[in-house]
């Protein structure tokens, strides 16, 4: 059995109204009931995702005490991928302890020579 599960189906998306152009999208949200918090950016290709949409795929995360949070951003960035096919994606997900220590892991993925140094620099 997988230490996560993560449904794919729950990730709907609309048509980029303005494919021309490149802008950074951005979604936050809670799983685990709050233990987890996932951030997501991104740069629209044909398509973007709707936020309802978002925040229930994330509401339907389900991960165990004991799974790393690599292997869960990883699905995530697939999942993403699968879906809306951005130009650029950046998953963050990270999570705080009762110690309130927090963990954090950053996946980026991106179209094979897509570039646009000057917008995501502004994510800085």
């Amino acid at each position: 059995m997988s230490a996560f599960r993560t449904d794919r189906s729950r990730l709907q998306s609309f048509a980029n109204p303005n494919p021309k152009i490149d802008y950074i999208s951005r979604l936050n949200g809670d799983a685990q009931n709050g233990a987890l918090t996932v951030s997501l950016f991104y740069v629209p290709d044909k398509l973007v995702l709707l936020t309802a949409a978002f925040q229930e795929y994330l509401a339907d995360i389900q991960i165990t005490e004991t799974a790393a949070l690599e292997p869960v951003a990883l699905q995530v960035l697939d999942d993403i991928n699968n879906e809306v096919v951005p130009r650029w994606v950046e998953v963050k997900i990270w999570a705080r302890s009762e110690s309130k220590k927090s963990t954090s892991v950053i996946v980026v993925d991106q179209q094979p020579k897509w570039t646009n140094p000057s917008l995501l620099a502004r994510l800085d």
